[in-house]
């Protein structure tokens, strides 16, 4: 009994340790800023930036950096770093020696026996391995073509299983339409037969005529039944102008739903967001984004710029703003140069800042708990719900 409780004591322990050293770490994470530092620099044909992200005195470090030349193109750099030692470093090193450490046939040493045994080795298990190989190439073409009998048979049936299923969707399609529809399309399919019918019939009496009386005949039946065509061709139109209101009304209907539905949702638009709620919700999301903006803003900033634009007026508007602004910052840390001779960008920029994930989290809740937040939250969902 005395060993079990030793045993549930230590491993309690250990577990009150573990528990220990996360918390320690989620308070770090939380209570410990992100710090983060921005560089760039432009001048004629060269330029390039490096974002530095770091952690707990430099313990974690991210960085990635990215530079252009004019004749050699983009260059872009990464690299991660805990406790100063460099991880892509690392992996680049471990690949090498994989590398390295691969030895190829001609590497082998033959001048003694055991050199030689070990490349028969090798190169018997190659063998095999392709003998396997082959044989389950031969095993795949002997299935393949076992089943190339049935495969056809099975195509043939279902070719004619498509068309009877053509043909059943044709009918469906039919029964679905209007009873104006369906008479002139059925009458216009009897013209058609008609018509090709007749057509045969004027071919054989026309064989049978060959005197110039024949001729006469042969013109006053032709004539005629052409002027069956006609009046078969008529009659099919006719049906089919019958059922053109239907038609109208059905789209006319259509028309009139479409309309109604736009103009129920223009509604619930409009008293959503004209809703007392729905303008607190904005009013705080407000001042939720100035408050975020104002935290990882940078608070070091220091620059060296030369600024300048084709059109001489908007280098002067870009400097009235700059004075509007500039009692914001540090003269001393920041300087823009205006260039009025044409386009210019060229200079050095350091921006430093840091980032509380406590801050972040606090927030994220408070919006997430915020009443005007899930009013919003609940009608959007219900409203995509509804279209």
């Amino acid at each position: 009994m005395g060993i079990l409780l030793a045993v549930l004591r230590t491993v309690g322990i250990i577990l009150l340790i573990l528990l220990l050293i996360v918390l320690l770490l989620l308070l770090l994470l939380l209570f410990v800023p992100f710090r983060y530092r921005i560089r760039g620099g432009k001048e004629e044909g060269a330029g390039g930036g490096t974002l530095r992200v770091s952690w707990l005195f430099h313990m974690l470090e991210l960085e990635a950096e990215a530079g252009y030349r004019s004749g050699d193109g983009l260059s872009v750099g990464k690299d991660i770093r805990i406790f100063g030692l460099s991880l892509i470093k690392l992996l680049n090193e471990l690949k090498d020696n994989d590398k390295d450490d691969y030895t190829p046939y001609a590497a082998l040493d033959l001048t003694e026996g055991q050199g030689s045994a070990e490349l028969g080795e090798i190169i018997s298990s190659e063998e095999s391995g392709h003998e396997a190989e082959n044989a389950a190439e031969v095993q795949v073409g002997e299935a393949s073509a076992s089943e190339s009998g049935p495969a056809a048979e099975t195509d043939t049936v279902s070719a004619e299983n498509e068309d009877q299923a053509s043909a059943e969707i044709g009918q469906e399609m039919n029964s679905g339409r209007s009873q104006g529809e369906q008479i002139g399309d059925y009458l216009s399919a009897l013209a058609g037969m008609a018509r090709e019918y007749l057509d045969a019939a004027v071919r054989r009496i026309q064989d049978g005529f060959l005197s110039g009386s024949g001729r006469v005949v042969r013109f006053c039946v032709s004539l005629f039944f052409r002027a069956a065509g006609l009046i078969w061709r008529a009659f099919c139109l006719l049906f089919r102008l019958l059922g053109l209101p239907g038609r109208l009304e059905a789209l006319r209907a259509e028309l009139v739903g479409k309309a109604l539905r736009l103009l129920r949702l223009a509604r619930r638009w409009k008293s959503f967001l004209f809703d007392d709620r729905t303008r607190g919700a904005l009013v705080f999301l407000k001042k939720t984004a100035g408050k975020l903006l104002r935290h990882v803003l940078p608070r070091k900033l220091k620059g060296d710029l030369t600024l300048g634009f084709e059109d001489p007026s908007l280098t002067g508007n870009v400097m009235a703003v700059k004075s509007a602004i500039y009692p914001l910052i540090k003269p001393a840390d920041f300087t823009i140069r205006p260039y009025f001779n044409g386009a210019r960008f060229e200079g050095e920029i350091d921006a430093g800042g840091r980032v509380y994930l406590f801050y972040l989290a606090y927030l994220t809740i408070t919006t997430i708990l915020n009443k005007n937040i899930r009013y919003v939250i609940s009608n959007l969902k219900h409203m995509k719900e509804e279209d």
